[in-house]
């Protein structure tokens, strides 16, 4: 079970909405062990999933009409936001461009920086309280602006925590 506890804090003019899931009440309702809901929870597809669920309700938002949309979710106050996970990584990339035997391209990028109005990044580092950064397109740009981006269109989550201030 997913405790709904969220909260919003500004640090650096940046906003993190932060939200607690209670391991020990998903567990039980798993019916297995609290190490393997972490093991289960410790993936960026999972997290980046469940982001989206959990972000679209504590903002009363809208998600996307269908998988293969640009976006994730439709909301009220940034419009198109774009769900990622912040595991060894953060990746701005298309995710149609992003796996075995696909290729991150320029033009690739620009559309997808083209679909969305806001990134929003789930730092799970501890799972039993997830934050939630904005990230801007200007902000996005900027780290490729300073080289902190990679070729494939990703940052390291060192490199992009020290970007934001933060950690």
């Amino acid at each position: 079970m997913i405790v709904p506890f969220f909260m919003y804090i500004s640090t650096t003019n940046k906003v993190i909405m932060k939200h607690k899931i209670d391991l020990d009440k998903v567990a039980e309702g798993f019916g297995i062990s609290e190490e393997s809901v972490k093991d289960f929870l410790n993936d960026g597809r999972v997290i980046g999933r469940l982001g989206e669920f959990i972000r679209t309700e504590m903002r009363k938002s809208n998600r996307a009409s269908s998988e293969g949309s640009p976006y994730d979710i439709n909301d009220d106050e940034n419009g198109r936001e774009e769900i990622r996970a912040i595991s060894k990584t953060i990746s701005f990339a298309s995710s149609k461009e992003v796996g075995s035997g696909r290729k991150v391209t320029e033009e690739g990028f620009k559309k997808k920086m083209e679909s969305v109005d806001i990134f929003v990044g789930v730092d799970y580092r501890n799972l039993s309280e997830i934050e939630f950064y904005e990230i801007t397109k200007e902000a996005v740009y900027e780290m490729e602006q300073e080289g902190i981006m990679r070729k494939n269109k990703s940052v390291s989550a060192k490199k992009f925590f020290l970007f934001i201030g933060q950690k």
